[in-house]
């Protein structure tokens, strides 16, 4: 899959929040090879200089050449197990972006097992912008709400299905701008950024990150967004958010704000074993989903540390089958922000966890 998608040639058409836009993709570099003369010395320095090149260029010519600032599309190996594609030519992309197009909306429970409602409003044009608005409300240990908005202007083109499951179409995906809404805060996400989604088109339904949408049907365009949201993307006066925020930093950390204000008597390892499993672990399966390990179930045993404040001071991993070696990192490196209410001891705890 060949990422580098370039900025569509996009401009506001009121007064609806639409956009009319091209996509262009970089070719594969054409180089011409210089036949080496027959009957000639072997030897001389032009003769040398000519076979080097010939080589330079071979080396080349098996690399696509993307633009300055793009990634590369999984099917360099960006992402495990994301080689084994059936690939659309241009006619079946286009006609996939008209198949995935629409005004879709989610209303349930969000896409982890966690305690909280999500709300999602996209609309999906047929050139393949996508304008997406995000609500999260999770309702916290103490029993209070933090709630999440985001507001994402993306673009994505169709890139091929699975052979191994050909309902789902796979799209290089580039997310233009995009916005978050925290309690007392309002701030710019990353910009151009490229990365890989998956869609799933049923007969009446739209499936993407393990939401299943329904069309929005006949009620007016008008009521489609929330008031306003769409228009922060072009606002010039919000400050960039902290690097990697997203709504997985945003739950952990107001989990862990909430427990710290908490205190228990005893610290008991099913009420340990108890958060971990209702808000943690869901947070964690949220941020590293499992399509990033070629979609194989991993699991491993967590022990815990927790001083007398709460805070996780060691955090070990047994027992474990990781398909990638980075993730054993980034779960301890995880558990060691988590936060558990106060108690009059330490204590240690072993958590089995999977995702």
């Amino acid at each position: 899959m060949r990422a580098g998608i370039e900025n569509p040639d996009i401009s506001r058409n009121r007064p609806f929040f639409g956009f009319n836009g091209s996509t262009a993709l970089d070719d594969t570099l054409m180089l011409k090879h210089h036949p080496i003369p027959k009957n000639k010395p072997l030897l001389g320095a032009r003769l040398q200089l000519l076979i080097f090149i010939v080589i330079l260029a071979g080396l080349l010519a098996t690399y696509t050449i993307a633009p300055k600032g793009a990634q590369r599309g999984p099917m360099v190996g960006a992402i495990p197990g994301m080689g084994e594609y059936i690939q659309f030519d241009s006619t079946q992309k286009e006609s996939m972006k008209a198949a995935l197009s629409g005004f879709w909306v989610y209303d349930g429970p969000g896409a982890a097992s966690l305690p909280m409602q999500g709300r999602v409003r996209l609309e999906l044009k047929k050139n393949g912008i996508i304008w997406e608005v995000r609500n999260y409300a999770l309702r916290l240990p103490s029993g209070d709400t933090a709630r999440f908005t985001h507001v994402m202007h993306s673009y994505i083109l169709p890139y091929g299905v699975r052979r191994k499951h050909r309902t789902e179409i796979v799209c290089d995906s580039r997310v233009l701008r995009q916005v978050m809404f925290m309690p007392h805060d309002t701030c710019y996400g990353e910009s151009q950024v490229d990365g890989v989604r998956s869609f799933e088109r049923g007969e009446s339904t739209l499936t993407t990150e393990s939401m299943c949408l329904a069309p929005y049907g006949n009620r007016p365009l008008k009521d489609f967004f929330p008031p306003g949201a769409i228009d922060y993307i072009d606002s010039i006066r919000l400050d960039a958010c902290p690097r990697g925020m997203d709504f997985a930093v945003f739950a952990q950390k107001a989990v862990a704000d909430d427990l710290k204000r908490m205190t228990v008597d005893t610290r008991r390892r099913e009420d340990v074993r108890a958060i971990v499993d209702r808000y943690y672990a869901p947070i964690f399966r949220m941020a590293f989903p499992r399509e990033n390990t070629a979609g194989k179930r991993q699991s491993a045993n967590l022990t815990l540390s927790i001083d007398a404040g709460g805070e996780v001071v060691q955090a070990r991993l047994s027992g474990f089958h990781l398909i990638i070696a980075q993730w054993e990192t980034r779960l301890i490196s995880s558990a060691k922000s988590w936060q558990f209410p106060k108690s009059n001891a330490a204590a240690t705890v072993r958590c089995p966890v999977e995702w």
